[in-house]
């Protein structure tokens, strides 16, 4: 990948068994990302524009400042190793005016546009994968175009293979008995069937999942808390304080607590509860307690 500034390739080692990555196409920085701790506790940033991480599965984490971050993970669910990538986009990226294109879309909120050929020309939607596979075509990168190296002298021609033709999930005949397994999971369903192999379906489910756990947690948005006016504290003295919590996520309970500051403690009798029925998405509090 490049974004002016950045040139990076991850690939799978010659003995199939880990990641190989190269910094500006030369600089072999593999020892120094995968031997990080994994869970992201430790980082390496060999530079001001790249900060290196794992996630807890081992997973290589790539965040480009300011920009998008990549996860690369290794599979060996099969006797053949496959990379799983996924790209989340920040929005201090799209907020500064940057722009997607490719495979994954334009990322501008209109889905509409998303089926874009590389010479901007969109194809109207709803298509069908036969449809939608000629835009994916023109994305496919010449020789010139090609950041990898590669050895023996080849280039990115020996790995294009113009007059394939994919399968298809919506042309697909599935096996009842591999439907089962995948539990209706569509992702599941058209890597078992196009591999053959239910072991690929299976290791497509978990990602998904994962993804759509991740998706949903990034889209969850915090309540806000509204404070009520100041008051003074007279010691002995019960008192209330009122205070208002918007909860935006339809369907999200708001569990209220205190918790102590550093050298203090919650005083037993202290009481905190609704007053009456929220007003569309915000709850009024009444926090009780004497001084």
């Amino acid at each position: 990948m490049s974004d002016g500034v950045l040139l990076l390739r991850v690939q799978v080692t010659a003995q199939q068994a880990s990641l190989s990555i190269l910094l500006d196409g030369s600089t072999d920085i593999s020892a120094d990302v995968m031997n990080l701790p994994l869970g992201g506790a430790d980082i390496f940033q060999p530079n001001d524009n790249v900060i290196f991480s794992r996630d807890e599965d081992g997973g290589v984490i790539v965040s480009i400042v300011g920009s998008m971050s990549f996860t690369v993970a290794l599979n060996n669910v099969t006797s053949i190793p496959s990379l799983t990538i996924s790209a989340t986009i920040s929005a201090d990226f799209t907020q500064s005016g940057g722009v997607t294109s490719g495979l994954l879309g334009v990322m501008n909120g209109d889905p509409s546009d998303d089926l874009q050929f590389r010479n901007g020309t969109v194809l109207l939607q709803p298509a069908t994968e036969r449809e939608i596979f000629p835009v994916m075509q023109t994305w496919q990168i010449t020789t010139a175009e090609s950041f990898f190296t590669y050895s023996g002298g080849g280039n990115a021609r020996d790995f294009a293979f113009p007059s394939h033709v994919p399968v298809f999930s919506d042309e697909l005949s599935v096996d009842p008995a591999i439907e089962a397994q995948c539990g209706g999971n569509a992702e599941c369903i058209f890597d078992a069937t196009a591999t053959g192999n239910i072991n690929v379906g299976m290791e497509t489910m978990a990602i998904t999942n994962e993804l759509e756990i991740q998706r949903t947690q990034t889209a969850n948005q915090d309540p806000t808390i509204t404070p009520g006016t100041p008051i003074t504290i007279v010691l002995g003295q019960t008192v209330q304080y009122v205070f208002w919590i918007r909860e935006v996520d339809a369907g999200d309970a708001v569990t209220v607590a205190l918790e102590p500051i550093e050298n203090t403690e919650v005083p037993n009798n202290t009481d905190i509860m609704a007053d009456g029925p929220p007003a569309g998405d915000v709850q009024q509090y009444i926090l009780t307690w004497t001084a």
